[in-house]
């Protein structure tokens, strides 16, 4: 049972912590970013078209970071450009790619749930039975210490950061702090992007609603860690966890699923309740740039 449940885990974990990193990134150059659940869908579809066009698991990673990336570029422009409000703008991201998705899975494919399946072949080779030898899942738990290598020993990392502290005093220095937040941005949307793969190719096909709220539980882990990758990861496993414990009640006990899928969400709101006023985010995030 531990091994199944940690198995579990790991397959849950995996597109939160892809998101989670991709929330880091663009967060600490100050954007407040709603927009992972968008991005996750973009990843999802871009991944499911990508492999069902050239039956090819690769293919389908490339174009699903692609999709992602692109969303996140409009994202970031409208952040970066204007004066609009990040929190509504994300909201408004993840509705448009919500109903996108559906409408162009209904064009393209002529389905309104899901996208024909992925031949077996194409989803073990990328996640397979066995969810600890996924690739993904590897570069899932490898993406963290990156993360933070990058923003913690980088040029361009402490850039970022400065950016998302200070970007008037960035600015005094010569970066450019538009563009360093738009670049975040965008590299938020690749990471994010190979999560929203991972569920398409997990699942062996795209679904309508697929991010589920991921990218929202992303966003909490970000916040408790207090937007320090480790911490964060710590967070979003901490998540995968309950989720994954959730589905070991439902079938060990009968549980009713509408009562253990509430758990991950229930924790979060009194953990947020009890963490949020004494986590400090980044200076400027969420404040428009003159």
């Amino acid at each position: 049972m531990i091994v199944e449940l940690a198995a579990a885990t790991l397959r849950v974990a995996t597109p939160l912590l892809f998101a989670s990193m991709g929330g880091v990134t663009s967060e600490r150059a100050g954007v407040v970013n709603l927009g992972l659940e968008a991005y996750l869908l973009a990843g999802a579809f871009g991944a499911a078209a990508g492999t069902l066009a050239t039956g090819s698991a690769v293919v389908g990673c490339v174009a699903g970071v692609a999709a992602a990336s692109l969303v996140a570029l409009v994202h970031g422009l409208i952040c970066t450009k204007t004066r609009a409000d990040h929190v509504v703008t994300g909201v408004a991201l993840n509705l448009l790619a919500d109903a996108a998705t559906i409408a162009v899975l209904v064009s393209a494919y002529h389905k309104k749930g899901a996208t024909p399946p992925f031949p077996p072949s194409t989803k073990e080779a990328i996640s397979g039975a066995a969810v600890l030898g996924s690739p993904l899942t590897w570069i899932a738990l490898l993406a963290v210490p990156l993360v933070a290598w990058f923003l913690a020993r980088t040029k361009a990392g402490l850039r970022l950061r400065a950016v998302g502290e200070n970007p008037e005093c960035a600015e005094s220095l010569g970066v450019n702090a538009a563009r360093v937040r738009l670049g975040a941005v965008v590299a938020a949307g690749a990471i994010t992007g190979l999560g929203g793969a991972f569920l398409a190719l997990e699942a062996g096909s795209f679904s309508k609603h697929m991010a589920g709220g991921r990218g929202y539980l992303a966003l909490a882990a970000v916040v408790i860690g207090k937007w320090r990758p480790g911490r964060v990861a710590i967070a979003a496993v901490a998540f995968a966890f309950l989720a994954a414990l959730s589905d070991h009640l439902q079938l060990q006990f009968q549980m009713p699923d509408q009562v253990t899928q509430m758990l991950p969400y229930v924790v979060t709101l009194v953990v947020l309740s009890g963490l949020v006023g004494r986590a400090r985010p980044p200076a400027a995030l969420g404040r428009p740039l003159n």
